[in-house]
């Protein structure tokens, strides 16, 4: 008798995909490809993938390498305060770089970046330059061959670019090797070299997705219960389960399904093995950071006998560490392509048994399964959330089972295969779902549809996550979407609107008002009354002052009111503020008020009335009065005083010339 249960369990978006409508922009090819996909129902089979990268990597290339670097490059020096290597240190990069051409058909070359002449190979995506996945290692170090502490790192890096460069990603992958490393000459503390790197690549609007780190690879303490085993060092950055907690998932599967099983999480962010690697440093910039590292301090990593060939070593661990760091990015790599992933495989269960499977949820959405069976038998399938709670059961003997369930939280769900049955039954599996990597409430369906970069929350880089500008209606590719200069995020921060170029309609788009320091929400960001657009493109004036000439009247009033020039603080050039002249009742446009011939300044300076052409009222203009500040009346006395006084005098000189005349 044939019997099949089928168990559905898929993390699809709660958003259907009638309700979603992609932006208008998206290219023909991408909505075909997208019709394409719906249509086949195209899958990803992680576990074949990852068969095949891990069985790829060459534990005696990493090895091969290893060799090299410590023998033939020992005491690779770098020299923080002049940015120089030493001689060893540069041959070493001339090494490195034909050995990356030379696994890579010559594809994939370094290229030092930043100060620091970090090396750094780039293999790109099919969505480039937006959120790549980087794979690290220190190439310098002290006087030492360096084989655990450095060489064997760099040889799983290079093993890497081997194995995953004939892979087509949807992201850039990354592969750098750093010549700084931490305490050097104590001149700084941290790593120099990856700490310049992230932040080179943050400032450009390329914020890695995530960052492996290698480190002490090869040290095997056979005395210690963990001692061959590989921690997977980590920190998170938020809590619950998030990217960190997908990527160590996704290794421990890696490492069990097709690895020796050795690879194993570890969340200690005090410890040494964290606080110490590169992926620390990304890890407090913002990028998920994840170091490989040997188990025990133990070792001589460093040292003069840190030789390749120590009987200590186990290149294992190297290979280990290489593969499933090399599976864990095929997955990230994969995300964006429209590709559902799906684990499928085939186990025994005897009678009175069971299997559990855990499948990790990082997005609320749907989760799917399907197991097959042949065997005259019953069996139970049962899910558990995180928390232990059995949120789904089913029982099953002669039919197919479809569940849909919905998960109300994130992290690890266990799918639990019962058999009560009489005999044993051979079930096939298949589990598939749709991530939400970079946690913008978005799964990889909605981004493939929208056309956002699944492993980056801001695939434009504009400081606004893909979904909400998904529920604004932004375009999520667009860092401008409106094209007024000002990025969607700042205007959403703002409170501008990222869908209209002049949100206050003012004159001004919203990219000039803020790059002014102007308010692009209020047509009248100084509140003087005049529209910014109007001050900006006609006036002249200053739309964040509502007085734009310091003379105490508003541009306002001096436009609509007085007609002054609200750029000068003395239109007429008179001498005498626009302020005082309307204080005074004078004409600020005209340097002679009362039209009497003589300046406002000058009738102010001299105490005569500028608004008055005849000041003391005499009858004559201040222009022609010889005493323009008293009355003619008041002076006739003394003028005749005067007369009297001068015609008694010419009578004496009259009289005093006949006198002689006659002597």
């Amino acid at each position: 008798m044939l019997a099949v249960l089928v168990v559905f369990v898929v993390i699809a978006s709660t958003t259907s995909f009638s309700d979603v409508t992609p932006p208008n922009e998206i290219e023909a090819e991408k909505l075909h490809s997208l019709d394409h996909v719906l249509a086949q129902g195209e899958t990803l089979d992680v576990y074949n993938i990852w068969s095949s990268v891990y069985s790829a990597i060459s534990q005696s290339n990493i090895q091969s390498i290893t060799k090299t670097i410590s023998e033939d490059y020992e005491n690779r020096i770098w020299y923080p305060l002049h940015k120089e290597g030493s001689d060893p240190l540069i041959g070493a990069w001339n090494y490195v770089n034909s050995t990356l051409k030379s696994y890579t058909n010559n594809e994939l070359g370094f290229r030092f970046v930043t100060e620091e002449k970090t090396l750094v190979a780039i293999q790109q995506g099919t969505d480039p330059h937006s959120a790549p996945i980087v794979f690290a290692a220190n190439i310098a170090g002290r006087y030492s061959p360096g084989a655990n502490m450095w060489g064997a790192a760099v040889g799983a890096v290079l093993e890497i670019s081997r194995v995953l460069h004939s892979y087509n990603f949807t992201n850039d992958v990354y592969y750098v090797l750093v010549n700084a490393y931490s305490s050097t000459y104590g001149v700084v503390s941290g790593n120099l070299g990856i700490q310049s790197l992230i932040e080179h690549l943050n400032e450009t609007g390329t914020k890695p997705s995530a960052l492996f780190w290698f480190d002490r690879l090869l040290y095997r303490d056979s005395g210690e219960v963990l001692g061959d085993m590989v921690p997977l060092h980590y920190d998170t950055l938020e809590s619950g389960f998030g990217s960190e907690e997908l990527v160590v998932q996704l290794a421990e599967q890696a490492s069990t399904r097709v690895g020796s099983g050795r690879v194993f999480a570890i969340h200690e962010p005090g410890s040494y093995f964290w606080s110490g690697t590169g992926a620390a440093e990304a890890w407090v910039r913002g990028t998920p950071g994840f170091s490989f590292s040997q188990y025990s301090a133990g070792g001589l990593g460093g040292g003069s006998n840190d030789q390749w060939d120590a009987t200590i070593y186990d290149y294992s661990q190297a290979r280990e560490a290489a593969g499933v760091a090399a599976c864990v990015a095929a997955f990230l790599g994969n995300m964006g392509n429209g590709k559902k992933p799906q684990f499928s495989g085939s186990n025994s269960i005897a009678v009175d048994a069971s299997r559990r499977y855990s499948v990790p949820v990082s997005g609320m959405s749907f989760l799917n399964a399907t197991i097959i069976w042949v065997a005259n038998t019953t069996l139970n399938a049962e899910i558990i959330d995180p928390f232990g709670t059995s949120v789904y059961s089913v029982n099953e003997s002669d039919g197919p089972i479809d569940i849909e369930y919905l998960p109300v939280t994130k992290g690890v769900h266990n799918i639990t295969v019962e058999n009560p049955g009489n005999e044993s039954a051979i079930i096939q599996y298949t589990f598939s779902h749709w991530h939400d990597y970079d946690q913008d409430n978005l799964d990889d369906h909605e981004e493939f549809i929208f056309g956002t970069n699944s492993l980056s929350e801001d695939s434009d880089n504009d400081l606004l996550r893909d979904d909400l500008e998904r529920d604004l209606g932004t375009d999520p590719r667009n860092a401008d979407t409106d094209s007024d200069g000002a990025m969607d995020g700042i205007e959403y921060i703002i409170g501008s609107d990222p869908l209209i170029q002049d949100t206050d309609s003012d004159g001004i788009l919203d990219g000039e008002e803020i790059e002014l320091g102007m308010n692009a929400t209020s047509n009248d960001t100084d509140g003087d009354g005049l529209l910014d657009g109007y001050e900006l493109r006609e006036l002249g004036t200053d739309p964040l002052s509502n007085d734009s000439d310091s003379d105490g009247l508003t541009d306002y009033d001096e436009v609509m009111i007085y007609m002054t020039d609200p750029l000068s603080p003395d239109t007429d050039g008179d001498g005498l503020s626009d302020l005082f002249e309307v204080l005074n009742g004078l004409d600020p446009l005209s340097t002679d008020t009362d039209g009497d011939g003589l300046s406002d300044a000058y009738e102010v300076e001299h105490c005569l009335k500028p608004f008055d052409p005849d000041t003391d009222g005499d009858g004559i203009p201040d222009g022609l009065d010889w005493a323009p500040r008293e009355h003619w009346i008041a002076t006739l006395p003394i003028m005749g005083l005067g007369l009297f006084t001068a015609a008694i005098v010419v009578f004496l000189l009259k009289k005093r010339q006949e006198y002689l005349q006659g002597g």
